[in-house]
């Protein structure tokens, strides 16, 4: 545990939706609410939120593959049942 790591290049992984969030949009453009400036905020948001929730969807399809084994096709009342366990 408190040996020295051969491999320095460690890659850690929020696994919380809401953390994801915040550090992708809050916490990544502070300043702008810092500067009272939400209608940018809200404007990168906007722009970006697409591809971070295509990402997440992504990435909650995967372990729904790993835990049920199934690799075909999915139908959204199945998956939403079994994503919302994970």
């Amino acid at each position: 545990m408190f040996q020295k790591s051969a491999n320095k290049n460690i890659v850690y992984a929020v696994s919380d939706l809401f953390l994801q969030f915040w550090f992708r949009f809050i916490y990544k453009y502070n300043y702008f609410i810092e500067a009272n400036a939400y209608g940018k905020l809200a404007e990168i948001v906007a722009r970006d939120y697409e591809t971070y929730t295509g990402k997440v969807l992504e990435e909650k399809m995967q372990r729904f593959k790993e835990v049920t084994g199934e690799y075909g096709r999915y139908e959204m009342s199945t998956a939403g049942l079994c994503m919302e366990d994970m």
